[in-house]
């Protein structure tokens, strides 16, 4: 079921979208069993990374990174070159699907197959894993680990999936190298 926030719905598109690339699709609501009178013509993309956030103490927007061991990546607890992170989001595009018996998804880590970029501070980051999260579905992940050389403060991370950059940048406190 579709979580509705003011004029915004977010939903799971099928999976027999992924044929259809570059396409039209037509979407339509429904409220309580009953379809809406009015459709909107959208085209089908590879991707459409967006990462998750939150707005800190200070009222500045921050991504949802957490350390390898799950907790949150804040300007208290920040990063350092070499730390291992995940990125929390979704729309990194078509996955290995792990098949089903019974048609429904399988919730398990499955990997993207097409490239998954990000950077820090403008520099690459290496990816180790991009793909679903498992147990939850709809929810994605990136394992990367901080570039050297990044420079302390506030900095954009831009992530970039199947040539598709996301819309949105998101902001990672990084702490002076230890």
């Amino acid at each position: 079921n579709p979580v509705t926030l003011q004029d915004q719905i977010n939903f799971q598109a099928p999976l027999g979208l992924w044929g259809h690339v570059g396409e039209a699709a037509t979407v339509r609501v429904a409220v309580s069993g009953v379809l809406s009178f009015q459709s909107v013509l959208v085209v089908v993309g590879a991707s459409d990374p967006s990462g998750f956030m939150y707005t800190d103490g200070q009222g500045h927007q921050q991504g949802i990174y957490t350390f390898a061991n799950y907790q949150l990546v804040t300007s208290g607890n920040p990063a350092h070159a070499g730390d291992v992170l995940i990125w929390w989001g979704t729309g990194l595009g078509k996955k290995q699907i792990t098949p089903s018996q019974d048609g429904m998804p399988v919730m398990t880590a499955d990997p993207t197959i097409g490239p998954v970029m990000v950077t820090v501070d403008g520099q690459a980051a290496k990816v180790l894993y991009a793909g679903s999260a498992p147990g939850i579905l709809g929810l994605e992940q990136i394992d990367f680990q901080v570039p050297a050389g990044v420079t302390e403060g506030t900095q954009a991370v831009v992530v970039t999936a199947a040539q598709t950059a996301a819309q949105t940048t998101t902001y990672l406190p990084i702490a002076a190298a230890n």
